[in-house]
């Protein structure tokens, strides 16, 4: 006396193929309909397995059924999309990650933000394919870090680790960056000082000198 296996396909794809396998062997292939239903009938009594391809989704595991005779085995099966990922981590020069980072990633299709969680990940599923990304992370007092992530395929998971630098203290009255100390070209301030004698000597009156020598007496003992 033969058997049957029927169920379902979730989500209902339309057109997923299922595969009816004997010691991982095909031995019948069927389409799920519309509504995700399928069927195999006059089976004869044994050990099974069944698997299932629809497109975008996860090909589904090699599920082992018992078929009886005179009886029909409802088997429902459920898919799990491929999702295209985009996932990583921002850290700070001192190589620990920063949290609350904001992580902006754009295509041709789009537009996305998001903020790091405490561990400094962030993660955009469902990301656009097969087109190019650029993602820009921007911190308070870290130098904005944008670069460009090539097209992903269906189902494919790309990770970024985004190393941002520290942007350099500069005064307002020198916005061309720190100096430390005097320069080669800069002008001497004006300054008066006693010499030796204890006259007192002012620097501008040397301005047209070649060369000026200052002595600072350290006291004696």
């Amino acid at each position: 006396m033969v058997g049957s296996i029927q169920g379902t396909v979730s989500p209902a794809v339309g057109n997923a193929e299922v595969q009816l396998l004997k010691n991982g062997q095909p031995i019948a292939t069927t389409r799920a309909d519309a509504n995700g239903r399928y069927a195999f009938t006059d089976l004869q009594p044994d050990t099974y397995e069944i698997r299932v391809v629809g497109a975008g989704y996860k090909p589904h595991p090699l599920q082992t059924v018992t078929v009886i005779g005179g009886q029909t085995l409802a088997n429902n099966l459920t898919l799990e999309r491929l999702v295209t990922t985009l996932k990583g981590i921002v850290v700070a020069p001192d190589g620990l990650a920063i949290e609350n980072a904001a992580v902006t990633v754009k295509s041709a299709k789009g537009e996305r933000t998001q903020n790091t969680d405490q561990l400094g990940i962030f993660t955009f599923d469902e990301i656009w394919e097969d087109v190019e990304l650029t993602v820009t992370v921007q911190v308070a007092g870290m130098e904005e870090q944008t670069l460009k992530v090539d097209a992903l395929s269906e189902g494919e998971t790309a990770k970024l680790q985004i190393d941002l630098v520290a942007i350099p203290d500069v005064p307002d009255d020198n916005p061309d960056g720190p100096k430390t100390g005097s320069q080669v070209g800069d002008l001497a301030p004006d300054l008066t000082l006693s010499n030796i004698d204890g006259k007192p000597i002012t620097l501008s009156d040397y301005r047209e000198k070649k060369m000026v020598l200052l002595n600072f007496n350290r006291g004696q003992f």
